[in-house]
């Protein structure tokens, strides 16, 4: 089995940052971040009431195999002994099959994200590894902004730079040496925006594109996000279905184009940068969705894509 060197892992206090981003009564204080969506997009939105809840969708287990497991749990650092360093850890089964990538926290103000992911980095695959980064991003959850300019846009800034002076441009670059160390088949970035793209289709950017499913050039593609999407929009409501995106223009090596510029530089041009991998990009909508509800919901779609891995 493939190994990396071993670490001690330090979240730095995460429990008390999730805390931090809940309302004195419990409610998550969930509001639209200044400057996260283009100016006079809908401001509308925010007034709107907010609809009846939503059913909730079979709880995704902890536990992936029931009774003893007899796998591995590896607790690794990304950037260890900088600011920015923040876990890995890693779930070996100990039995051959797929390997998969899970990052959270990417963007700080995404918290279904990273709530979702830190809830997956105690799950025990059935076969192959399971792999999570939860609070890639520490700093720009910390202050609960998509990133700060001093540290850049880490799905902005692939395939990264170990020289770098912008910090997440040298996380772009320790993620792509975890996915060849451990020869990753698939990698899931998790994400959130504000508005649904089925209800703001001519407005879509990174602040209206949530409930997508958008899969990146590797092998697996295009099949594996639309058989995803199929698979939860069974059990997901009607305001809640995932739509399929297409990710093949992400490619690598990045080729300027005026109507993509920036093409190969989000996570989902990874697989053209490492062998054998296929990046699938998952975004849930805030818009009048509690956190629960989108971290309750990436919990689910990532469970569903072990599941089609013969992982769960």
């Amino acid at each position: 089995m493939r190994k990396v060197s071993r670490r001690a892992v330090v979240f730095g206090g995460m429990g008390a940052l999730v805390a931090a981003c809940s309302s004195e009564n419990g409610d998550p204080d969930i509001r639209v971040v200044p400057g996260q969506r283009e100016p006079g997009d809908h401001e509308e939105a925010a007034t709107e009431p907010t609809p009846e809840p939503t059913p909730e969708p079979e709880d995704p287990t902890t536990v992936l195999q029931e009774g003893e497991w007899g796998g591995t749990h590896q607790e690794e650092l990304l950037l260890p002994g900088t600011a920015w360093e923040t876990g890995l850890i890693v779930r070996d089964s100990g039995i051959s099959g797929p390997v998969v990538l899970v990052l959270g926290g990417v963007h700080g103000n995404e918290p279904g994200s990273w709530l979702g992911a830190e809830q997956m980095t105690a799950w025990e695959p059935a076969r192959g590894t399971l792999l999570v980064a939860p609070y890639v991003n520490v700093h720009a959850i910390d202050a609960f902004e998509r990133t700060l300019e001093e540290l850049g846009d880490m799905n902005r800034l692939y395939p990264g730079d170990h020289a770098s002076d912008l910090p997440m441009e040298q996380m772009a670059a320790e993620v792509l040496d975890v996915a060849r160390a451990w020869e990753v088949d698939l990698l899931l970035d998790l994400h959130e925006s504000w508005g649904f793209y089925a209800e703001y289709p001519d407005n879509a950017g990174y602040y209206a594109i949530g409930q997508t499913v958008t899969t990146g050039k590797g092998p697996l593609s295009p099949g594996f996000g639309e058989s995803l999407a199929n698979r939860v929009n069974q059990q997901f409501t009607e305001r809640e279905q995932m739509i399929i995106r297409d990710g093949e223009h992400y490619r690598a090596p990045r080729v300027f184009d005026f109507n993509h510029p920036m093409s190969g530089r989000s996570s989902l041009a990874a697989g053209g940068y490492v062998g054998g991998l296929t990046p699938v990009l998952i975004e849930m909508g805030q818009e009048n969705q509690p956190v629960e509800r989108r971290t309750a919901l990436q919990l689910r779609i990532t469970r569903a894509a072990l599941d089609m891995l013969e992982m769960a």
